[in-house]
């Protein structure tokens, strides 16, 4: 409580995209919950997150890991979860389906960006989306860009995400 008496952004530090979303959610850092098991999650971290969610009205989860899944159904049992942000190489389409009516924000591997074409960054990006759907509910970032990406790569990421949006909507 003492964070949101001084600030009005409680997570743009663990992810910047709730400067897009909700200012006033708080976002925990679930990093290294990738290392353990859903049933050392629900055993010794699990009452951590269920005590920050009952402190705030919104509560978000960040979990760069590449597999969310594995404890989505620890997440699933933490009041108050409106936002997770599922890792690049989650399986998406089962975090959305245990997670139907919570925002979620897709991230894209910046290692892989580096690597795949246009093309294959689309088609990727749409299938993200899919299985993320509805999209009203679904962001999608890149994080962790360095100074070894080529800035056309980084380009076509912005641009290939604008051309979807309009396509989209």
């Amino acid at each position: 409580m003492r964070i949101k008496e001084k600030s009005n952004t409680l997570s743009c530090g663990v992810t910047s995209i709730m400067q897009q979303i909700n200012l006033k959610m708080f976002v925990t850092s679930n990093c290294t919950v990738e290392l353990v098991s859903q049933e050392i999650y629900e055993k010794h971290l699990l009452e951590w997150d269920k005590k920050l969610a009952k402190a705030f009205n919104s509560f978000g989860i960040h979990h760069c890991g590449q597999s969310a899944e594995h404890v989505a159904y620890g997440y699933k049992k933490v009041p108050n979860l409106s936002f997770l942000e599922v890792g690049a190489f989650s399986d998406i389409k089962k975090v959305s389906q245990i997670f139907p009516d919570i925002s979620l924000n897709l991230r894209y591997s910046p290692v892989k960006l580096k690597e795949v074409t246009r093309k294959e960054l689309k088609n990727n990006l749409l299938t993200m989306i899919k299985d993320g759907a509805p999209i009203e509910r679904i962001s999608v970032s890149c994080v962790g860009i360095d100074d070894t990406t080529p800035m056309h790569k980084v380009e076509n990421f912005i641009t290939t995400i604008q051309e979807i949006s309009h396509e989209i909507f």
